[in-house]
């Protein structure tokens, strides 16, 4: 029978085979390139481009140094877990593509827990399980909280499916935040007229609001570059209904406290940008470029891909529109972030029409998140605590010049600045023997304090040496009940 206008063409078979190389080999970093045969031509000009098309269901593919962050299993089924990041407790985690399979080129998912590797900061771990259909694999021993997780894993890729190296398409720009309240803004004066940000997580700062009962986005926008915040700007972003909101754009990390001006405690109408406090709504924005080949259209979604929810949608729609190879797309979600204090982060990848994800990496496989802190307003405050007092010798003789070390450190969330350390060789002495005066010290940083001292007097067999930080209370702290710290020591007899 004849198809098309060719009454005597018929199609070849289509067959596509992919060549699995030790693994090796597959450390060094080649592609496989598919083979093609048929008839028709298909050209393409990009770097980095893994494709697979044909009739073949059964390619492994490889993925290397692939970040468990945000997919450690907390509950759940097997089939449908409960993902979130690291507590120190977690031995499980799921992996961002399966099934698992074995990499023998026969797309066969594996129960073999030789087949995978784990890394815990650089090194090798031990695998106990691997449940290749679930893409579920277990550690022996749990991680830390703060070690960094990396697998490599090869998975079934299925037939058709392409991936690109879209690991160009999420810029190094700027943090973009949209207030999700509209103008106008009533600011009135000391009720709602402070705005308190900390940048990059170390440099707090207090904006103050020009009071107005009609207050456009423009107007909060000026107060805020008037302020001259090195690192932070302002504008005004207009949505797609023509809508004015105050825009902040930030160099690095920005967080949003509790100032009566963001507060949750605020009116609805007084929100110039989101709280951490208290479960307030923001929206996050990433700037996206399009590096591949395809025109990006609205079949396109921003997609959940575990971590904190923060009442994030399973899907939003990418664009209205479309975005050409070269063009750039603002792909932004509502969230709302927790009633608890703690910090949160949500991760995300684009999901294409067919319904495959694909992220940023090498592997086109690693998401891109968003991260908050959620804090108090008393957390903002600095808080000065004596780390540590040493002493050397540690059991020094009657008379003998002493060595003395004394560490603070500020476990809160404001610099502390302009302050007095003193320390007494005991408890009981009517003056200090040290006295050091502090220029700043920043949230969570610490510094050694040391000085000579010429000796103890006489023999002790138990003193206590004391230390204090903030003698003069000349900072405003969130726990002024921790300054002083004791330390009981020996002195020994000639």
């Amino acid at each position: 029978m004849g198809i098309g206008p060719f009454t005597t063409y018929a199609p070849p078979g289509v067959y596509a085979q992919t060549v699995v190389e030790p693994a090796v080999g597959l450390l060094l970093g080649g592609l496989r390139v598919p083979v093609l045969i048929g008839v028709g031509k298909e050209t393409l000009s990009q770097t980095n481009f893994e494709m697979i098309r044909g009739s073949s269901s059964v390619a492994d593919t490889p993925i290397f140094g692939e970040d468990a962050q945000g997919r450690w299993v907390s509950g759940g089924t097997p089939q449908n877990p409960i993902l979130g990041n690291q507590d120190g407790n977690k031995s499980r985690f799921k992996v961002r593509n399966y099934p698992i399979v074995d990499g023998n080129g026969r797309g066969s998912a594996t129960y073999d827990a030789s087949k995978v590797s784990v890394s815990v900061n650089g090194s090798p771990v031990v695998v106990a399980a691997v449940d290749g259909p679930n893409g579920l694999v277990s550690l022996l021993v749990p991680p830390a909280e703060d070690d960094k997780v990396t697998i490599n894993y090869f998975f079934h890729r299925k037939d058709t499916r392409i991936t690109d190296d879209v690991s160009a398409q999420i810029t190094d720009g700027p943090a973009v935040l949209v207030a999700p309240k509209v103008e106008t803004y009533a600011v009135t004066l000391g009720s709602n007229d402070k705005l308190a940000l900390t940048l990059d997580d170390t440099v707090p700062v207090t904006i103050t609001l020009t009071p107005g009962a009609t207050r456009t986005a423009t107007d909060i926008a000026n107060d805020v570059n008037a302020a001259n915040i090195p690192g932070l700007t302002s504008s005004v972003h207009v949505d797609n209904e023509g809508l004015s909101h105050v825009q902040l754009v930030a160099l690095g990390n920005i967080l949003v406290g509790s100032s009566n001006s963001n507060s949750s405690d605020a009116p609805e109408g007084n929100k110039v940008a989101y709280s951490t406090d208290g479960g307030a709504s923001f929206t996050k924005i990433w700037r996206l470029k399009n590096v591949g080949t395809c025109t990006w259209t609205s079949g396109y979604k921003l997609a959940f891909d575990g971590g904190d929810r923060m009442s994030a949608p399973d899907t939003v729609t990418l664009t209205s529109g479309t975005v050409p190879p070269g063009g750039t797309v603002d792909a932004s979600v509502d969230l709302k972030a927790p009633g608890d204090t703690g910090t949160y982060q949500g991760n995300y990848r684009l999901k294409e029409p067919g319904g495959a994800l694909f992220g940023i990496g090498p592997s086109a496989s690693n998401y891109f998140w968003v991260k908050i802190k959620a804090v108090s307003a008393a957390s903002l405050k600095p808080d000065l605590v004596v780390k540590s007092i040493n002493l050397d010798p540690v059991e020094p003789y009657e008379s003998q010049s002493v060595s003395v070390s004394v560490k603070i450190e500020n476990r809160g969330g404001e610099t502390a600045k302009d302050f007095t350390v003193k320390w007494w060789p005991g408890e009981g002495y009517a003056s200090p023997a040290c006295t050091w005066d502090v220029d700043d010290l920043d949230p969570d940083d610490d510094q050694t304090l040391n000085c000579t001292y010429g000796g103890y007097p006489s023999f002790y067999a138990s003193i206590n040496t004391k230390a204090e930080v903030d003698t003069g209370d000349d900072v405003d702290e969130s726990d002024e009940g921790n300054n002083v710290r004791l330390k009981e020591v020996k002195v020994l007899d000639f």
